[in-house]
């Protein structure tokens, strides 16, 4: 009849089918496939609404916006609705979604897939948000995305009496979240400080963790060097803040700038940062023992361990076996990360690319490492992993290492005493490892080399450099160069090493790439300006305090 009279313009599906009208918070949604913890891939059914986490991301179970309904937590996460079971129209869709931080998209689509509408929103972590959308053309998916967010639940909300869309419609009550903050007071930012390094400021009171808060010590580059807790003292949850304040004992072995960064992180299975303030700060320069070498230099820790005893590595030590396994086990433990380098100290022939034994295959690298040390009672260890697309190494049994494929480590063992003279003398070491010979997929007959620097800039090879038969070396061929363990004596080095001593050093690599040659073609270093003669070019290595 409305047709007749030029009156409807309803299309006969509205007419026939009434506008949908489902509202569920998350909680409702969860309890259709109940003990089932949000992950990829899991499917829930809400009044023939089927919903269903995507194949990418994480998900978790847990109450976002303190309301006390547990919620779906995303990070990188997608949700998908499918509609076409609901026997009404779906023409318009809310979902309440808290983004913690990036964006948030919601998009409908039609029968065939295509995207009907989207709707994006920025993050706002303090504030439960509604994607709405509204269309004449009924929806059959929506797909959902959060960067790192929370899933509240969702309305397919009808028009009003006047047949006028209805606003949004939340699916939960409208909250605010409490808004969490950290602010350090103590040590202003860009302050020098000595040790003790004391710590101290005002937060809301974290509803998680006990009261406590976390203090993290940072390389300026955000590299965590040590954790400790706090504790807020005073106030109350949603209300007055409280105090912190920890002391912590600073080793002068901590870079010379440091960030302290204290957090309220609420520990569920998605942690989250809730607040955290930041400041930078410099170690004082006088603190006792404080000699370093500018941090672009390269820095390197050395975890104590203990000694070796029958070819048995005891728990936390390092048995000679060209096995990485340990050097990792003493990593998780120490926090000690093998440190990476390639920058060209000397170049030759640097660069130099040759096919792999499979002649389809180019090499990928010519020449990059990373190392690692330790230290004992009675030896320095180092860690070196090569990678190399061709191996030759030194072909004599004499001193000139270098002239080959060769790890190389340069020691000033008397930092403090002439930090600031820029030429070598006597206290100045090198000592070259000869990974071995190859047979097949093995090497064999690895040895060192001694070198006192001042000695050879003064009187020559023959006088400053000898076979170091008391070095103890272990190396392996690996798919794309060599892997080398070294236990070095102190005697070797001319000093004990202890906990808390600061050396000068170098690590290198050096290649050759042209067989039944003896040259050295390049050179790699962890300190981008060695220069041999010069001990303020190289580093600083640190043994750290016995755990």
């Amino acid at each position: 009849a409305g047709s007749q009279t030029g009156t409807n313009t309803d299309n006969i599906g509205d007419i026939v089918w009434s506008p949908a009208d489902v509202l569920a918070d998350s909680k409702q949604m969860m309890q259709t496939a109940p003990g089932i913890v949000p992950a990829a891939r899991i499917s829930y059914i809400y009044q023939d609404v089927a919903i269903t986490l995507g194949d990418e991301g994480r998900y978790g179970e847990e109450d976002c916006n303190l309301d006390g309904i547990p919620d779906v937590a995303m990070q990188g996460g997608s949700l998908e609705m499918d509609f076409r079971n609901v026997l009404a129209r779906v023409k318009a869709l809310d979902v309440t979604v808290l983004i913690r931080s990036g964006t948030g998209q919601l998009t409908v689509f039609d029968p065939a897939r295509d995207p009907i509408e989207t709707q994006s929103a920025l993050a706002s972590p303090t504030m439960a948000q509604v994607l709405t959308l509204r269309h004449n053309v009924p929806y059959h998916y929506a797909d959902l995305n959060l960067d790192d967010g929370c899933f509240l639940g969702f309305s397919l909300t009808p028009p009003q009496a006047n047949q006028q869309p209805e606003g949004p419609r939340p699916a939960v009550d409208p909250l605010e979240v409490a808004t969490d903050f950290v602010r350090i007071t103590e040590p202003f930012d860009g302050a020098t400080v000595a040790d003790p390094l004391v710590v101290s400021g005002e937060a809301s009171v974290p509803l998680y963790n006990d009261r406590q808060l976390l203090i993290r010590l940072e390389t300026p580059d955000g590299n965590e060097i040590q954790q400790q807790w706090a504790s807020v003292v005073g106030g109350e949850v949603g209300g007055e803040p409280g105090t912190f304040s920890a002391t912590i004992q600073v080793d002068y072995v901590l870079p010379a700038e440091v960030v302290v960064r204290v957090q309220n992180i609420e520990p569920v299975e998605l942690p989250v940062v809730l607040a955290e303030d930041s400041v930078r700060i410099t170690l004082n320069p006088e603190a006792p023992g404080a000699f370093r070498r500018p941090p672009e230099n390269g820095e390197f820790y050395a975890p104590y361990i203990p000694t070796i005893v029958g070819g048995i590595a005891p728990a936390g030590g390092i048995l000679l076996d060209a096995d990485f396994s340990d050097w990792a086990v003493l990593s998780r433990a120490s926090g000690v990360q093998p440190t990476h380098f390639e920058n060209i100290v000397f170049d030759q022939a640097c660069q130099v690319f040759f096919p792999s034994e499979t002649p389809e295959d180019v090499a990928p690298v010519d020449l990059q490492a990373e190392v690692m040390f330790a230290y004992s009672d009675e030896y320095l260890f180092a860690y070196f992993l090569v990678r190399d697309e061709r191996y030759v190494p030194y072909s004599n049994f004499d001193t000139l290492i270098f002239q080959g494929d060769a790890p190389q480590i340069i020691l000033d063992t008397d930092l403090a005493g002439d930090f600031d003279r820029t030429t070598a003398n006597q206290d100045d070491i090198q000592v070259d490892l000869h990974p071995g010979n190859r047979d097949g997929f093995a090497l064999y007959s690895p040895f060192a080399a001694y070198w006192n620097i001042g000695t050879f800039l003064q009187s020559g090879v023959q006088e400053a450099s000898a076979i170091a038969k008391e070095v103890f070396i272990a190396s392996v061929p690996t798919l794309d160069g060599y892997l080398i363990e070294a236990a070095i004596p102190w005697p070797v080095i001319g000093v004990k090493g202890k906990p808390g001593d600061v050396f000068g050093i170098a690590a290198s690599v050096s290649d050759n790439d042209t067989p039944e040659t003896n040259v050295q073609e390049c050179m790699i270093s962890s300190a981008p300006k060695r220069d041999f003669r010069n001990p303020t070019s190289w580093g600083t290595l640190f043994l750290l305090a016995l755990p």
